[in-house]
């Protein structure tokens, strides 16, 4: 033990000898093994299964005019459970995190409670049923849930909470209320899956008021008289009324969830769209850093931006995470930008050549604890942070391993001629020029690992034809399973196929073929061989 940390002393003392260690200690992700027990934790996510069962029970019982009939409270038990059980089953990768499990249940709640409360004052105050339609918050849950986690979690808010929603209430208008739930919660969760600013939240909400309107128009619980001039003059501010609260409904909601989206976001570590949006600000300090300091790898981090966003859309992964991810996941580079050939101009000696080949490995492969580092310590996303860490994974520096192989063969010839001796030979071993990194870990992660080694290698290509396009990526996936970089990540072949698609597609417009211009002097040559 004693032997090891000398060595590693001596290893860092050479390093700084060099200027490529200052001898400050690396930031890691922080793991709270307690934290860690609740994210995970059968007997926790059951503890709160449970509490949600009581709670919906007892909203059952108030105000129930069939409460007392047990046959009836046992199939509601039933629906909340097998609603549960479905949770389960369908989400199952994504409820493993209790937070996400108890987010959903959450937001589930708060809608369902909200309606038993608006029905019991309506009917406490002896109120028309329209109104408890159109007060009813039939989008809250789909909306705050697809844009948090999934638009398919938006949808199962939306059967989830109609069901439970007309099963605690007892109103003539219960059916109209659930297939409304279930048309409005549909529409919200597939709409808010393309929101990219909080107006279009707005104006999202306004638009569930007016469907909510003329959902209630249909099922006629709205009369509008506007047929019947003398009863439009009698009911007209009836009318408005009726309109006013149903938009109101729709505002209301939204100016609920845009206050409410960086709350959950920071207490359930996730992030909404609306949160990925504002994190890819390209005047993040770290960018703009990158972009003065590092420009080659700012403009590659873009490129890897725009193919890895594509693919990930291409499998319906996180789009915006593997976007915002492949912003800051070469950040690393910022400690010795030179040390990477994009930064590197035609007339600047390549500092590479002063050093041996496993010395520029360390180089090239510290980048990413630097990273890591500069991540941990600019307060980005964990989820960000993980994708800077795993986007090499374990994989081979192989440029400078070959380099490093081609270096020893030299060294034997020499011995063997008589020009070197054996303690000259190096010692090349191929772990030394493997990142010391997890590999990915989510579908995110390897995206982004394709698109940037994709990206890299395409610069090689002198010409980018259909043909060569198609190999490189090939080759270079095939390499990445051969690696084995993917068997922790949950990817599948036919999702690799689609990958592959997607990044020939992007990288083949980007690398599109162009014209030869004319020059000047030909067009002028032509012109005076006409004279």
């Amino acid at each position: 033990m004693m032997f090891k940390t000398l060595k590693k002393l001596i290893s860092r003392w050479k390093l700084s000898k060099k200027g490529l260690y200052n001898g400050k200690p690396r930031r890691k992700l922080k793991t709270n093994g307690t934290a860690n027990t609740f994210k995970s934790s059968l007997v926790i996510k059951s503890g709160f299964y449970l509490i949600f069962i009581i709670v919906m029970a007892y909203l059952y019982g108030r105000a129930q005019s069939s409460a007392n009939s047990w046959g009836n409270f046992l199939v509601y038990i039933g629906l909340i459970t097998t609603s549960l059980v479905s949770l389960e089953i369908n989400f199952k990768n994504l409820v493993k995190d209790n937070q996400k499990a108890i987010l959903i249940l959450l937001i589930v709640a708060l809608q369902i409670i909200l309606h038993k409360y608006i029905y019991l004052f309506i009917e406490a105050r002896d109120l028309s049923t329209s109104y408890l339609f159109l007060c009813s918050p039939f989008v809250l849950a789909p909306i705050v849930l697809t844009l948090l986690l999934d638009r398919k979690v938006g949808f199962y808010a939306a059967i989830f909470c109609s069901l439970i929603s007309t099963s605690i209430i007892d109103s003539s208008i219960n059916q109209a209320i659930l297939v409304t739930g279930l048309i409005t919660g549909f529409m919200a969760a597939i709409l808010a899956n393309r929101i990219r600013s909080r107006y279009q939240l707005l104006k999202l909400g306004m638009l569930m008021g007016v469907m909510i309107l003329i959902l209630g128009s249909i099922f006629q619980i709205i009369v509008f008289p506007w047929w019947n001039i003398n009863s439009w003059q009698q009911d007209s501010s009836h009318t408005f009324s009726l309109i006013l609260c149903a938009l109101i409904n729709g505002i209301l909601t939204s100016m609920i969830v845009t206050p409410l989206l960086p709350v959950l976001e920071q207490y359930f570590e996730t992030t909404s769209v609306l949160g990925w949006l504002e994190l890819s600000d390209l005047k993040h300090p770290l960018l703009k850093r990158l972009q003065l300091e590092a420009s080659g790898t700012f403009q590659h981090s873009m490129l890897v931006a725009t193919l890895s966003e594509a693919a990930a859309e291409s499998i319906g992964a996180n789009a915006m995470l593997c976007r915002t991810a492949s912003y800051f996941h070469d950040i690393g580079k910022l400690e010795k930008p030179e040390y990477f050939v994009e930064n590197q101009s035609s007339d600047m000696a390549n500092p590479h050549n002063s050093l041996t080949p496993s010395m520029s490995a360390l180089v090239i492969i510290s980048h990413v604890k630097d990273g890591i580092d500069l991540g941990v310590k600019s307060k980005l996303k964990p989820s960000i942070v993980e994708i800077i860490e795993q986007h090499h994974g374990s994989s081979l520096v192989r440029f400078f391993y070959h380099k490093a192989l081609e270096h020893q063969q030299q060294i034997k010839e020499d011995i063997a001629n008589g020009q070197a001796s054996e303690l000259d030979l190096p010692e090349v071993k191929e772990h030394n020029f493997r990142y010391p990194n997890r590999k990915p870990q989510s579908q995110e992660a390897a995206i982004v690992m394709i698109a940037d080694s994709v990206e890299s290698a395409s610069r090689s290509l002198k010409k980018p034809t259909q043909k060569n396009l198609r190999s490189l990526i090939d080759e270079i996936v095939l390499e990445k399973i051969n690696d084995k970089q993917f068997n922790e990540c949950n990817l599948s072949f036919s999702q690799l196929e689609q990958i592959k698609t997607s990044l020939y597609k992007t990288l083949s417009s980007i690398l599109h073929h162009r014209i030869k211009y004319p020059s000047k002097k030909a067009t002028a040559a032509i012109k005076k061989s006409d004279h």
